[in-house]
């Protein structure tokens, strides 16, 4: 590999030389590179050749293209065909890196399956410890989990468990006495149910003794209470009598006093009216003076809007008049 000659950035000159030089290494570079293989994860030697000859294939590709970059600024035709040619060669180059690509990741792939499925193989292994120290009420963190080995690990879901059998065996006694004691305060609680159940018939014979003797008294005093009651009834009648006869006497003495006052107040009206009867007639006679005013004819379109204005007012005015007599 150390003897293959790279291509250089002024060997794309398209001259019969340069042209051969590029295609005799291109060529050299498909014979020696295309071969190569990696046999595996386990395969170092292989994998070093093939990351090399990836790296020289990477190094030869990019030498082309600066070559052809500083070629096409000499002339445009110049460009056209150094474009043509490098791409002629990256194109003959081509299959041989992809190959060297695939070669490169087929490893690179089977060293990541191969880191997962560790991974997975190890969590799964930490999810199982997991479950077993939390089925005994027991619990470690996963990366604890994970530093731990076998031995260590049964260790201490060995104490675990002997912890939480001793717990759970307390629990159980515990319960049963629970049990127990609330069989006793069942036993009890009937016990004084029935003691209750006595004591309430005796307590409800007592009741209805005392709501006999209760309902005896209470007709005596009902009667005794319908008898006063009418007694205050046979009263209030005769209060009623004489209040009433009494408001008769005052309504009537009212209805006197009030025609009185409706007789007087009609002849004071009478009496303003009469007095006031020649100014309502002036007033109401001025009014018809006013309104039967002639206008005087105009010709000016201004002096016959002050007109109709006047005109306007007079209308006013004597309705004024007429509305206001009539209040007298």
């Amino acid at each position: 590999m150390k003897e293959l000659a790279t291509v250089k950035k002024f060997d794309l000159i398209l001259d019969p030389t340069g042209k051969e030089k590029c295609d005799i290494v291109i060529k050299r570079l498909k014979k020696e590179f295309l071969p190569l293989a990696v046999d595996g994860v386990k395969d170092k030697e292989g994998y070093e050749k093939v990351r090399r000859a990836k790296g020289l294939m990477v190094s030869t590709r990019t030498s082309i293209e600066g070559g052809r970059k500083e070629l096409n600024e000499d002339a445009q035709t110049f460009i056209k065909n150094t474009n043509a040619e490098a791409k002629r060669l990256i194109g003959e180059m081509a299959p041989v890196e992809e190959h060297l690509k695939a070669e490169l990741k087929k490893v690179d792939d089977e060293k990541k399956r191969i880191a997962e499925e560790k991974a997975r193989k190890v969590q799964e292994k930490a999810q199982g410890r997991l479950n077993q120290l939390q089925a005994v009420n027991a619990s470690l963190s996963i990366n604890e989990i994970i530093a731990l080995d076998d031995a260590t690990f049964e260790n201490i879901l060995k104490a675990a468990t002997e912890t939480f059998e001793i717990e759970k065996a307390r629990l159980a006694e515990i319960e049963k006495q629970k049990k127990e004691e609330a069989e006793r305060l069942e036993k009890q609680r009937k016990e004084q149910e029935e003691i209750a159940e006595q004591q309430r018939q005796a307590q409800e014979k007592i009741d209805k003794e005392r709501e006999k003797i209760e309902a005896e008294k209470r007709t005596i005093a009902e009667a005794k209470a319908k008898e006063e009651a009418e007694k205050l009834r046979q009263a209030e009648i005769e209060a009623a009598k004489k209040r009433a006869k009494k408001e008769a006497e005052e309504e009537l003495k009212r209805k006197e006093l009030a025609k009185l006052e409706a007789e007087k107040k009609a002849k004071a009206k009478a009496e303003r009216l009469e007095r006031l009867k020649p100014d309502k007639e002036k007033l109401l006679a001025f009014a018809e003076t006013i309104k039967a005013t002639e206008a005087p004819v105009v010709k000016s379109d201004e002096a016959k809007v002050v007109v109709e204005q006047v005109q306007a007012l007079i209308n006013k005015i004597y309705i004024y008049i007429q509305e206001r007599s009539n209040t007298l």
